[in-house]
């Protein structure tokens, strides 16, 4: 067990003159006298409790304002040491490994062709004829302890679970999870990372505040076992396209981690096609579909009980969606030598003020942001929200959720707003997997359970992963396609969140719904023909990777302020000048320099 411990007083910061995001960091206005607070923080086992203390002064206790106090931010983890890095993530300077060598597996043949600039195959019917990618068991009986998120309700523990079961019986292993909600899984992160008391596999994600510091002190070098051919000993990890590694990047100069790839079309907003057809006379995802049309709908779908757009924390009322629509940078516009945030330019600017109109007329769900994403599925699921955004692949996922109640499609970006329309591509990271310090033979070995985790489409490890075992939880119909049965809506690729570890390049597929392969398929090639890519994806900024979390929440929070009317649009003007001044001017430099210095080498 660790602990840290401070005790101070504290001084209430005087916002009267500058009504800015209330964190106190970096202001410099009058300060008045407030109350002693005692902060002790125990960590074990990868979680924190935090005890605060707060004392009213004795020689001014009719200060109601001292009794009491809310604390908040990320979780003590600098002071514990774990997370200082001996040797900086940068790869300015550094000799750089080679990407790992890319040797695409062989897939059936699909229905719908892909597009390796970013359309995934479609199938309709899925292959009868299986392949083995894995040619011995992984495991030999070990236990292997792994932490990943999730986005669904948890899964039945593994001794109810025949999923879970079979899995663990074809790794070879006893696979035990740490499946934390996704909401919370930075936390934990955190706190884990703090503890020294690391799982073999943590999945994270790379704007988590000093991931890369202790992906090159703490976590295991996977250089000499991936760089160029190396690789080629684990096919399926070989399968991994080299956009996903290049996006993943180095740390100094060095392979950490397995990239989780997911579609170069990234995040969409799912939408219930049948509502949103009908309310816009039919212009929806076609031709007439412009800003005017998109609001009216909106519009049109909202009453007291039912909402256009669903929301969740960190949506930021689609404010993400939106600004890409309105044309503003994917993260980043790199224009000659100068770098400029997606946040600082005009066309961000005016998708604020759209979304703030869009709030006004009351089209997302009142309670958006304080609900968690498990709960707003629900809520589209049975109608009370007409749309919500999610992360692509949940696509699949939903479809055969709403078992056939309505039809899903994603929603397409209208034309006629700012410079757009546009759209993020190229986000193909989801995160990335990091093995813990080990010695060489425990290394394999959890490489050889990274490498059954990414099996292809049409291998029979996908399809157990994925879809489970014949006869619980799916059956094959007349024609061989898979039907899935009751308990796959409990036990599934979803719900057992293995896929947050590793996978394979998508492909579309979606059991007994040839139109819903369809769908998807026509809304990448639209996609892709207005898509964005972030020039900063796999470059590092040691200064970001420290301080985003401190440096990007008071802009978030200023937006999501602005859009429900608490501040006016001159906070937000402000709130991106602090950025700037406060560390991200540091930070556009930085990543600059890695920039120039990678495509000068």
């Amino acid at each position: 067990m660790l602990a840290a411990a401070s005790r101070g007083s504290v001084r209430w910061v005087d916002v009267s003159a500058d009504d800015s995001p209330d964190h106190g960091s970096g202001r410099r206005e009058p300060t008045a006298p407030g109350p002693v607070v005692t902060v002790v923080s125990l960590l074990h086992a990868g979680t924190e409790v935090r005890l605060v203390r707060v004392d009213v002064p004795s020689a001014q206790p009719d200060r109601p304002a001292w009794r009491s106090a809310r604390i908040g931010g990320w979780l003590v983890v600098a002071a514990c040491g774990k997370t200082a890095a001996s040797v900086s993530p940068s790869n300015i300077g550094r000799d750089r490994a080679p990407w790992p060598t890319y040797r695409a597996a062989a897939i059936p043949e699909p229905d719908l062709p892909a597009d390796p600039r970013g359309v995934d195959a479609g199938y309709f019917t899925y292959p009868s004829d299986l392949v083995r990618s894995v040619a011995d068991t992984p495991g030999r009986g070990e236990t292997v302890t792994a932490m990943v998120n999730t986005w669904e309700a948890p899964p039945s523990p593994r001794e109810q679970n025949l999923l879970w079961q079979a899995l663990n019986k074809a790794l070879g292993i006893d696979l035990k999870l740490i499946i934390v909600p996704g909401g919370l899984h930075g936390q934990k992160i955190a706190t884990t990372m703090a503890s020294g008391e690391v799982p073999d596999l943590m999945m994270v994600r790379g704007f988590y505040p000093r991931v890369a510091d202790f992906a090159v002190s703490e976590s295991t070098d996977l250089t000499d076992h991936l760089s160029g051919d190396n690789i080629l000993k684990y096919p399926n990890l070989a399968n991994i396209p080299a956009y996903a590694w290049q996006e993943m990047g180095l740390m100094a100069g060095r392979i950490y981690g397995i990239p989780l790839v997911r579609p170069v079309t990234g995040t969409a907003i799912l939408t219930n096609r049948d509502l949103f057809t009908k309310a816009s006379g039919g212009a929806f995802a076609g031709d007439g579909w412009d800003a005017d049309t998109y609001v009216d709908t909106c519009v049109e779908l909202s009453d007291r009980k039912h909402f256009a757009l669903g929301t969740y924390g960190g949506t930021a009322y689609n404010l993400g969606a939106h600004s890409l629509w309105h044309g503003a940078p994917n993260g980043y516009a790199l224009e000659g030598d100068k770098l400029i945030k997606a946040e600082a330019t005009n066309e961000y600017r005016q998708a604020l003020e759209f979304t703030r109109d869009m709030f006004r007329r009351k089209v997302f769900h009142p309670d958006g942001l304080t609900t968690d994403i498990t709960v707003m599925k629900t809520l589209f699921y049975n109608g009370t929200v007409r749309s919500m955004p999610d992360g692509f692949p949940a696509y699949a996922a939903a479809v055969p959720a709403i078992k056939g109640t309505f039809e899903i499609d994603l929603m397409h970006a209208p034309t006629g707003l700012g410079k757009g329309p546009g759209t993020a591509v190229g986000n193909t990271l989801y995160g990335y997997t990091l093995i813990k310090k080990t010695s060489k033979a425990r290394t394999e070995l959890l490489l050889r359970v990274l490498d059954f985790l990414a099996a292809p489409f049409g291998s029979e490890e996908y399809q157990l992963i994925n879809f489970g075992l014949e006869g619980k939880h799916f059956e094959r119909d007349k024609n061989g396609d898979l039907k899935l049965l009751d308990l796959a809506t409990r036990e599934n690729g979803n719900t057992l969140p293995v896929k947050y570890l590793a996978a394979p390049p998508t492909v579309s597929y979606i059991p007994g719904d040839p139109g819903a392969v369809r769908r998807v398929h026509a809304y990448q090639t639209k996609d892709l023909k207005i898509g964005k890519k972030n020039p900063m994806a796999g470059f590092r900024s040691t200064y970001s990777d420290r301080n985003s979390a401190a440096l990007n929440t008071p802009l978030a929070d200023t937006a999501v302020a602005v859009i429900e009317g608490r501040k006016p649009m001159a906070d937000w003007d402000k709130a991106v000048q602090r950025w700037h001044r406060d560390g991200g001017n540091r930070i556009l430099d930085e990543l600059l320099a890695e920039y120039e210095a990678v495509n000068a080498g």
